[in-house]
C-alpha cells in the first residue's frame, strides 16, 4: 500500500481537537468527533492491509494480529504502567475501585463496556478517569476480532460483494446508533455496534479507492470536494457539542467529511498539501502517543483539584501531551515494531504478562476497597465516599414508591419531581416522619423540565433529550392523573431552572384541572462546590463550621421563586435549613459531609436536612 502523507496529516486533524476538548477548551467543543475521523482512518488503511496481502495470498490471522499487538499494546501499557503511582498517591478509595476496573477492561479490550456501567462521557466524574479514553481502543479491537474473519469467509465471492456486506452492515449499524441515542443514550455512545458503521465506511473507501484512483477526476472536481470534506469536519470541531445526539446522523458531517478527504485529496490539492504539512505529518506520526498521554494528564490534573480552566495549566499539558508522545515513539513504539529487535515470541509473551500484572492489579484495587487504609482513622469517612453508592442511596426509596397505589385509610401524598425529590423522600424516612402518611412518588427528568404549559417551551431542552421528554409526557398517562386526583397533597420538588419557576403559575393551574387539591412547592437546594478531597487532613472541629457560598444561579432562582409564590405554597429550602441567604453549612455536627456533590444528599445529611426542613409550618405536620 502506498504512503500518502496527507492521512498523517489527517491524524492530526482528528488528534488536536480531541485534545482541546478534554482541556475544557470552549473553541473545540466539538472535538470529540476526532474519534470519529480516527475510526474512519482505522477502517481504511487496515482494510486495506488486509485486501492487498489476500490479493498477495500473504494475509494470516496470526500476522494481523501480531501488526496490531505490535501498533496497540507497548505503549498502552507504558502509559498504564506510568499511571500507577499517581493513582495510589492521588485518588480516592471509590475512584481507585473504578481506575481497578479499568485496569482489567483495558487488556481484554472491553473497557468500554466498564465506562459504560460506571457513567457517560460527557458526565463531570467522567473527567477524573485516567483511562477512559481507551474505550475507543476496545471499539476497535471487538471489530477486528470479527472482521478479518469475515473477509476470509466471503472472499472468494469477490470485492463488490464485500462491499455489500459492508455496506448493508454499516446501515444496520447506523440505523441502531440512531435508536439508540433515542433510548439507551450512554451505551449507544460507548459499544461498538452503534460505532462500527464509522469503521466500515473506512472498509468501503479501501474497496472502492484503487478504482477511483484511477479514473482521475479533473483537478477542479478533487480540489472542491476535498475542500468540501474539510468543510464538513471543521463545522462538526467547532458547532457540535455535548448536547449533540451521538452517534446518530449527526455523525455522517465528520465521518463523510473524512471519507471526503481520503478519497479526493492528493499533493496536487490544497487540502493534500495543507494535511501534508511536515508538522502535521510529524503531530500525524505521534498521534496514537498523544492520544494515550493527553487523558491521564487532564484525569490526574483535576483529581488533584488543580485548575484546568486556567489558561497556562491546559496549555502546558497539551504541551506535555505532545512531548511525552515524542518520547514515547521513539522509544517504545518504533522498538516494538522493529521485529528485529523484538520477535514475535517476546511481543506475545510481553503482552501477556503485562495483560496479567494489569489484571491483578486491578482486581486487588477491587478488592480491597480502594485501599482506604491508606488515610488516617479520621479522615477514611471522607476519603471512602463514592459517587455510584451515594446516587444509588439518592434514587433507592423513591423508586420503590414510584407511582404506587395509595392507602385509602391514611393522608395520601404525592411526591413530584428530579433527583431533588429522590432527596426529599430520603430527609423524611432518615428521620421517620410521615410515617402516618401513604406516600407515592413520581419522577420527571431534570432535563425535561417539571412544566405543565400549553406553550412550546422546547426550546429550554437539549437537542439530544427533546425526543425522550417528548415520548415520556408523565401527565398524560392515566396511573399519574388518576394519583393526582387521589392525593390529599401534591408536593413539587426539583433542581428548578429560572425557566421552569417562570412557568410555575401555569403548571399549577394545570395540576388542579387535573384534580391536585392542595400544591406545595419545595425550593431548590444548594451546597455549592463541593469537594471531598478539600477537607482530607482538616481537624473535626473545623469541619464542622465552615460554610460555602451557594451558586449565583440558585440564588436568582430562589430569590424569584419567594417573590413569585405565596408563602402558603412555598417551602423556602435555602432559609429553612441554611438560615442563610447565600451560604450553607458543609458538615453535620458530627463532621459528617451534608452533600457529596453540591446538590445531593448524603443519609447523615438528609437526617440533618430533615430535621431541619420539616420545622417549615407548612410541613410540620408530617412530622
Amino acid at each position: 500500500m502506498k504512503y500518502r502523507r496527507e492521512i498523517d496529516g489527517l491524524r492530526a486533524v482528528a488528534v488536536l481537537p480531541v485534545i482541546f476538548f478534554h482541556s475544557g477548551s470552549e473553541w473545540f467543543k466539538g472535538g470529540f468527533v476526532g474519534v470519529d475521523i480516527f475510526f474512519v482512518i482505522s477502517g481504511y488503511l487496515i482494510t486495506s492491509i488486509i485486501l492487498a496481502e489476500k490479493e498477495a495470498g500473504k494475509f494470516t490471522l496470526l500476522t494481523f494480529y501480531e501488526r496490531r499487538a505490535r501498533r496497540i499494546l507497548p505503549a498502552l501499557f507504558f502509559v498504564m504502567l506510568i499511571c500507577l503511582p499517581f493513582a495510589w498517591y492521588w485518588m480516592l478509595p471509590y475512584q481507585l475501585i473504578d481506575f481497578g476496573q479499568s485496569l482489567i477492561g483495558v487488556p481484554v479490550f472491553s473497557s468500554n463496556v466498564v465506562f459504560w456501567l460506571q457513567s457517560g462521557y460527557f458526565e463531570a466524574a467522567a473527567e477524573k478517569k485516567p483511562l477512559l479514553h481507551t474505550w475507543t481502543l476496545a471499539v476497535e479491537e471487538q471489530f477486528y476480532i470479527i472482521f478479518p474473519l469475515l473477509i476470509i469467509i466471503f472472499w472468494r465471492r469477490g470485492k463488490n460483494w464485500l462491499a455489500v456486506l459492508f455496506a448493508v452492515a454499516a446501515v444496520a449499524s447506523i440505523g441502531l446508533a440512531e435508536w439508540g441515542w433515542w433510548n439507551h443514550p450512554v451505551p449507544n455512545f460507548f459499544l461498538a455496534p452503534t460505532r462500527a458503521w464509522e469503521l466500515l465506511i473506512g472498509s468501503l473507501l479501501a474497496v472502492y479507492y484503487p478504482m477511483l484512483h484511477r479514473r482521475r477526476y479533473l483537478p477542479p472536481v478533487s480540489q472542491l470536494v476535498s475542500f468540501a470534506g474539510f468543510v464538513l469536519i471543521t463545522y462538526a470541531i467547532f458547532n457540535f457539542d455535548k448536547e449533540t445526539p451521538y452517534p446518530s446522523v449527526y455523525t455522517l458531517i465528520p465521518t463523510l467529511g473524512t471519507a471526503l478527504i481520503i478519497l479526493f485529496s492528493n499533493p496536487d490539492t490544497i487540502v493534500g498539501r495543507v494535511l501534508a504539512h511536515r508538522w502535521l505529518v510529524g503531530i500525524g506520526l505521534i498521534s496514537y502517543s498523544i492520544y494515550l498521554w493527553h487523558q491521564p494528564l487532564f484525569a490526574f490534573a483535576r483529581i488533584r483539584n488543580f485548575d484546568v480552566s486556567n489558561t497556562w495549566l491546559p496549555s502546558l499539558l497539551c504541551v506535555s501531551s505532545i512531548v511525552l508522545a515524542y518520547l514515547t515513539w521513539q522509544y517504545v513504539e518504533r522498538p516494538f515494531r522493529d521485529k528485529q529487535i523484538v520477535n514475535r515470541k517476546v511481543l506475545f509473551f510481553s503482552a501477556l504478562s503485562m495483560s496479567a500484572l494489569m489484571i491483578s492489579i486491578g482486581a486487588v484495587f477491587i478488592l480491597k476497597d480502594g485501599y482506604a487504609s491508606r488515610y488516617p482513622e479520621s479522615d477514611r469517612y471522607l476519603a471512602s465516599l463514592s459517587f455510584s453508592d451515594q446516587k444509588w442511596y439518592v434514587s433507592r426509596r423513591f423508586y420503590d414508591a414510584q407511582l404506587s397505589e395509595f392507602d385509602a385509610r391514611r393522608p395520601k401524598i404525592f411526591i413530584v419531581g428530579d433527583s431533588y425529590a429522590m432527596d426529599f423522600v430520603n430527609t423524611y424516612s432518615e428521620n421517620n416522619y410521615m410515617r402516618n402518611a401513604s406516600v407515592s412518588t413520581l419522577l420527571v427528568k431534570a432535563e425535561c423540565g417539571l412544566v405543565i404549559s400549553g406553550r412550546d417551551f422546547s426550546s429550554h431542552i437539549s437537542p439530544a433529550k427533546r425526543v425522550s421528554c417528548e415520548r415520556r409526557k408523565p401527565f398524560e398517562q392515566e396511573k399519574t392523573i388518576n394519583r393526582i386526583k387521589e392525593s390529599d397533597v401534591l408536593i413539587l420538588v426539583a433542581a428548578w431552572k429560572l425557566w421552569e419557576a417562570q412557568y410555575l403559575d401555569e403548571t399549577m393551574t394545570a395540576l388542579k384541572r387535573l384534580g391536585a387539591k392542595k400544591i406545595l412547592v419545595v425550593g431548590r437546594k444548594n451546597f455549592g462546590k463541593v469537594e471531598p478531597i478539600s477537607y482530607l487532613g482538616m481537624p473535626n472541629d473545623q469541619r464542622k463550621d465552615l460554610t460555602n457560598a451557594v451558586e449565583e444561579s440558585h440564588h436568582v432562582v430562589n430569590e424569584f421563586m419567594k417573590k413569585n409564590l405565596s408563602s402558603e405554597i412555598f417551602i423556602d429550602f435555602q432559609n429553612t435549613v441554611c438560615g442563610d441567604e447565600k451560604f450553607c453549612p458543609l458538615f453535620t455536627a458530627d463532621s459528617r459531609l451534608i452533600s457529596y456533590d453540591g446538590g445531593h444528599l448524603t443519609s447523615e445529611g438528609a437526617t440533618y436536612v430533615g430535621e431541619r426542613l420539616f420545622t417549615h409550618p407548612l410541613l410540620a405536620q408530617f412530622r
